[in-house]
């Protein structure tokens, strides 16, 4: 919501936004921002743009309910990445900051000792934040 405000006020005009939802672990569009976005043209925008398949995904989304991609450009409020370009588009971010990522073979904290945790997907954010579950 806040980047289709910015978005809409530099434009001088309304700018709507649609927002995925993942009910069961997948991604999809709400019955209202179905309608919002058919025979649009969207701009795909992530708040935290780390591997770029959330993009994916709501891309995927927003084409099946009829909208039209903007293909050469992303839009995000951090951009971890460490790229400018992105499955061909180009990243424009309000917050740069590269995030390191390591395959579990490669890791250094693996390598001493220490559990990967997913946080959002596992229900790990107790022992993410140093928090034993009860």
């Amino acid at each position: 919501e806040f980047l289709a405000f910015q978005v809409g006020m530099r434009r001088n005009r309304i700018c709507h936004f649609i927002s995925p939802i993942k009910p069961g672990g997948y991604m999809m569009l709400s019955a209202r921002d179905k309608v919002t976005a058919k025979g649009k043209r969207v701009l795909l925008c992530d708040d935290a743009l780390t591997t770029g398949k959330s993009v994916d995904l709501a891309e995927s989304c927003i084409k099946e309910a009829g909208g039209e991609v903007v293909e050469d450009h992303i839009l995000a409020i951090a951009n971890r990445t460490g790229c400018d370009t992105l499955n061909g588009r180009r990243v424009t971010a309000l917050i740069e900051r590269s995030f390191p990522t390591w395959n579990a073979t490669e890791c250094p904290h693996c390598a001493a000792g220490s559990t990967a945790l997913r946080p959002k997907k596992d229900g790990n954010w107790d022992l993410y934040f140093g928090k034993k579950k009860s």
